[in-house]
Formats: structure tokens, C-alpha cells, sequence
């Protein structure tokens, strides 16, 4: 099965950071972008360390078409 990709808009704050987790915990779920705003202080840190997880190589990022 593909799993489903997902891409979290305020990635860094309370909520943004419970479903990075949420979605390292589920086999059938991927994140695939963690966005910011443009003044953010997290851009270009791994969102999974900011989880406190281990690294997931998705870096903060405020470019959506990036992403």
C-alpha cells in the first residue's frame, strides 16, 4: 500500500509539532513537507528533531511550492 503523504502549515507550533508525531507513529501516514512562516526562527531545522524524534529529513521550509 502507498502511503499517504502530508504536508503540516505551522509545523512549529503546539499543534503543527503533535501531528509531525502523530504521523510518525502511523504506518500508512508520511510527512512530506513541514511549512513555516517567513520569519520563523526553525526554518531550515529538521522537523523531527524539533519533535524530539529522531531525524526525518524534513527541514522547516516557508516555500510551499518547495515543498
Amino acid at each position: 500500500m502507498t502511503k499517504l503523504k502530508l504536508a503540516v502549515n505551522g509545523a512549529a507550533g503546539r499543534m503543527g509539532i503533535s501531528l509531525i508525531k502523530a504521523i510518525s507513529e502511523h504506518p500508512d501516514l508520511e510527512l512530506s513537507a513541514a511549512l513555516e512562516r517567513s520569519e520563523s526562527e526553525v526554518l531550515g531545522r529538521d522537523s523531527g528533531q524539533a519533535a524530539n524524534l529522531e531525524e526525518n529529513g524534513i527541514v522547516f521550509t516557508d516555500d510551499l511550492d518547495a515543498a
